[in-house]
């Protein structure tokens, strides 16, 4: 089937390059990216000093999408992604090529749904990158290059100062094609609506319902509920941001019902300075909370205290969340803000003097909000990047990052040995 697929994208493109038949991929627009991403790891996955911890890799992945007018109020977007490749691995045939390319977005719209709704239906991403709650996509800066997407109905209605999105998607089906009793399957529906009143403030609200079916007869279904609320704006230079958002809704636990009753917030801020001869000057800062739960739900009434996401991509700090192993003791979901409080301070540096280069200096202090242990303090962990803009879609990056672990780990391991960890991560995007 990929191969199908690529043989006949490759062969529409080319016909439609022909004057007599340039109707045929009406008002094709492509778009893509080639990113090239080289890390080299020191102590990141164990945090010991006593062990063999060190890894160097490069990774690439192509990025390339494709949209086209199927009718005149109908058209089509194809996405497809390559990220399987690391530097040293050799060569790939054409075969080999064409059985690693996943398409990650199929799906077709229907402009002015009903007079006023534009319907996107099919394979697509969804959410903004680096969201507390819900994001499907491309994801940048993280080590595996990974990328997602959902199986979905999207529904976008815009008036002047107010835009709303209805969402309905399957994540997993676990049974089809086959029908039983057991309906295990993931999906998630939710509405979101933003309203910008000026500059100066946008408000938006949300509500995520994500369900897990029944896994045995007689039980209920895992019903998840996020419902958020949001703020943003900007005034004289001063932007800020600000996020909360409560979990409700139930799961099933043995023979009794569990709760969600989690929590979260996000605060940020930035000030946009410009100093003549010097250049500009960004300073800013973030909180992000996230409750917690120490004791388990034999102990607090049936209630899951922990904040729990649809599918979050919280990564703060090029180590802590970029490249800690998910399931180590500091990271233990990586993407989720559950159970952790986290303090950024950092600063944006443009040299007036060398506009294409940009300077960025990070401070991250990580923590957890419950826990059994003496002392709550995760890593503290210090980033300074530099990005330099050959131009207006090439860009190269380089970031080095040291995390140093706090008296948590110690607390919970005593008599282990832990040191610091460090990573530098070199980036080429080239966009077309």
């Amino acid at each position: 089937m990929k191969k199908l697929l690529g043989l006949a994208v490759a062969g529409a493109l080319v016909i439609a390059a022909a004057p007599a038949r340039a109707e045929i991929l009406k008002n094709l627009k492509t778009s893509g990216e080639l990113e090239v991403m080289g890390t080299l790891d020191q102590n990141v996955a164990t945090l010991n000093a006593t062990g063999t911890d060190s890894r160097r890799n490069t990774q690439t992945r192509l990025t390339y999408g494709l949209s086209f007018d199927l009718l005149e109020d109908a058209r089509a977007n194809i996405a497809f992604v390559k990220n399987d490749r690391y530097y040293g691995t050799g060569a790939q045939t054409a075969n080999g090529v064409l059985t690693t390319v996943n398409i990650q977005e199929a799906n077709v719209v229907l402009d002015k749904l009903f007079g006023k709704v534009d319907a996107k239906i099919g394979r697509q991403f969804y959410g903004d990158e680096g969201d507390i709650n819900i994001f499907y996509g491309v994801k940048h800066g993280q080590e595996g290059m990974s990328v997602n997407a959902l199986d979905a109905a999207r529904f976008d209605y815009s008036s002047g100062k107010n835009s709303l999105t209805v969402l309905w998607s399957k994540v997993t089906d676990a049974n089809s094609p086959n029908f039983n009793t057991q309906d295990n399957d993931t999906a998630v529906f939710g509405v979101s609506d933003m309203y910008k009143l000026d500059q100066a403030l946008t408000l938006g609200a949300y509500a995520y319902n994500r369900r897990i079916g029944k896994t045995a007869a007689n039980q209920d279904s895992d019903s998840l509920w996020i419902i958020g609320a949001k703020a943003k704006g900007e005034i004289a230079g001063l932007g800020y941001y600000g996020e909360a958002v409560a979990n409700r809704g139930s799961t099933p636990n043995g023979t009794v019902t569990a709760d969600y009753t989690g929590y979260a917030f996000l605060a940020k801020a930035n000030y946009n300075l410009k100093l003549a001869g010097v250049g500009g000057l960004n300073p800013r800062a973030m909180f992000a909370y996230g409750s917690g739960d120490r004791d388990g739900l034999a102990t607090n009434n049936e209630k899951i205290k922990n904040f729990v996401a649809v599918n979050p991509d919280f990564r703060p700090g090029l180590i802590f969340s970029n490249s800690l192993p998910t399931g180590s003791i500091i990271n233990t979901a990586a993407g989720s803000l559950a159970n952790m409080n986290v303090i950024n301070v950092g600063v944006d540096f443009m040299p007036e003097i060398a506009s294409k280069f940009s300077v960025a200096l990070d401070g991250y202090s990580f923590a957890r909000n419950a826990t059994a242990q003496a002392d709550s303090d995760l890593a503290t962990e210090i980033d300074l990047g530099l990005k330099y803009k050959q131009s207006e879609n090439i860009t190269l990056g380089l970031a080095v990052g040291r995390l140093w672990t706090g008296n948590y780990l110690k607390d919970a391991n005593p008599g282990t040995a832990f040191s610091p960890a460090t990573m530098a991560m070199t980036t080429l995007s080239v966009k077309f």
